[in-house]
């Protein structure tokens, strides 16, 4: 947790529409997705950021490593390949797709590894482990006939239209596991993933009100602001964040102002009718 950290406010299954019951707001099992194929390399070795950062050099220059960099490699290019086959209209944004997915994998997984710190590799843990599962999952999501070709097209395009691959490690780890969770089908799991993308959009646009004109504003930082308030309400809520080296360097009085607004407007934000939109664009 962070250091000096101030206690959060309460957040009480009270304040939203009794038509939610405890059970709305409890986590999802996941489920094992038998159709799905594993890795057949080893990621990175690491219990822990920290951990992880020391080893990554060492692991990066070995034969593992060079097995790892290739199978990433292999997932990317079947991801471009599908993108490619793809009947659509807009043939150029198409061909960015693919030239992002590129640019993506030559910046982050061909590293220079002796011009990095161990801080740096530190912070690249989710995205070199769970980052890289989220990966290889989407690309056999994305080829999964019974998932309309429109929801693929679209959840791909929230991913590469923008810049949410050339942010930090945590950030792109986490818009990839975003894109993964957008592709689930199963009615729990797209009840979470629902909550979870109706609470992050909130948390983002009062982070977004409150740091409005301030000088100290940490451009960057806004995502991480966000994602610190899901995982500090993640049991309550019945979602799943992943810790966040960032989480550390975030400013306590901005926390608790944040944590304050959104547990104010969450009511507002957390309805029937928006849970039910949000389903009907994911199923």
């Amino acid at each position: 947790m962070p250091t000096n950290q101030t206690p959060s406010p309460i957040l009480s299954y009270s304040i939203f529409d009794p038509i939610f019951t405890e059970e709305f707001f409890k986590l999802a099992e996941k489920k094992k997705e038998q159709e799905l194929i594993p890795l057949d390399f080893d990621l990175p070795p690491g219990k822990n950021h920290e951990e992880f950062g020391k080893n990554l050099k060492t692991f990066l220059s070995s034969q593992q490593g060079e097995t790892f960099k290739t199978g990433v490699e292999t997932i990317i290019t079947n991801i471009q390949k599908t993108i490619q086959q793809w009947p659509m209209q807009n043939v150029k944004r198409q061909i960015e797709w693919t030239n992002k997915l590129t640019h993506f994998f030559e910046k982050i997984f061909k590293l220079e590894i002796n011009d990095q710190s161990e801080n740096y590799y530190a912070t690249l843990h989710p995205l070199y482990t769970e980052g890289v599962v989220a990966l290889n999952h989407i690309l056999q999501k994305i080829n999964d006939e019974e998932i309309s070709l429109i929801l693929r097209q679209t959840v791909m395009g929230n991913l590469l239209d923008k810049d949410e691959l050339y942010r930090c490690g945590p950030g792109t780890a986490g818009f990839i596991n975003d894109t993964y969770m957008h592709l689930l089908t199963d009615p729990k799991e797209a009840l979470t993933t629902a909550k979870y993308q109706i609470v992050l959009q909130l948390a983002n646009e009062r982070h977004l009100r409150l740091e409005k004109n301030k000088a100290d504003h940490v451009p960057g930082f806004e995502e991480h602001y966000a994602r610190y308030f899901i995982y500090s309400y993640a049991q309550i809520l019945g979602v799943k964040e992943n810790w966040d080296l960032y989480f550390n360097k975030l400013n306590q009085e901005k926390v608790r102002s944040l944590f304050e607004k959104c547990i104010e407007f969450l009511p507002q934000a957390l309805t029937l009718e928006n849970v039910i939109f949000s389903l009907s664009i994911t199923i």
